[in-house]
């Protein structure tokens, strides 16, 4: 019924937590030891910050037994040394962790958002390949229905290179089948830049 920090003396580390009353109290159960903190001696904050340090859970290693579950006394508890600067060093020091938390924060924010728009333009992209390559299947088709048309209309007189295809375009027969290489080309070509394009990602 009064605030406190918690430590567990079950586990590979104390797990130091800080128990704020207000009005509602809490059951300790086995394992899990209260204690009061002179707060004109020791910022809570940076308490419970060197608690969690690694050179305080060396100490716990070294003070636990029990191979299954490692378990720390409370006497051995009390054993555990950390610094304690005067209280404006503690408190710089909190100051700079938690500065640098929001500074982690925000490039991970910032990295993030990258991403995010990485992936925006990667879609339009891709949704402008697939725009113009429909267009070109769609050329692509109704050439051949007019390429089939052509052939069985002139199967009797016969085919060749020099024959007119379009007399209005003045096109002969080998014009067209060069307009239909060259559409091939085109959508190669844009694939190969997409291609490009994706490794390029990939590798930033």
């Amino acid at each position: 019924d009064k605030s406190c920090l918690l430590c567990t003396t079950r586990d590979k580390n104390i797990n130091p937590t800080y128990f704020d009353f207000k009005g509602k109290s809490i059951y300790l159960f086995k394992g899990l030891i209260a204690f009061k903190v002179d707060e004109s001696k020791i910022d809570l904050n940076y308490l419970i910050s060197e608690l969690n340090s690694d050179y305080v859970n060396n100490q716990i290693k070294s003070f636990s037994t029990g191979s299954v579950i490692p378990f720390i006394s409370q006497n051995d508890l009390f054993n555990i040394k950390i610094e304690v600067p005067k209280l404006e060093e503690q408190r710089a020091k909190v100051e700079g962790i938690k500065q640098a938390v929001l500074e982690s924060k925000k490039k991970e924010l910032a990295y993030q958002q990258e991403l995010l728009g990485l992936k925006d333009e990667s879609f339009r992209e891709f949704a402008s390949i697939k725009h113009t390559l429909r267009q070109y299947l769609n050329a692509l088709t109704s050439n051949l229905a007019g390429t089939r048309t052509f052939v069985l209309n002139n199967q009797e007189t016969g085919v060749t290179l020099d024959t007119i295809y379009s007399k209005n375009l003045n096109k002969t027969f080998g014009d067209h089948l060069l307009g239909l290489e060259g559409t091939i080309v085109s959508m190669r070509r844009l694939l190969k830049t997409s291609d490009a394009s994706n490794q390029k990602d990939r590798k930033s």
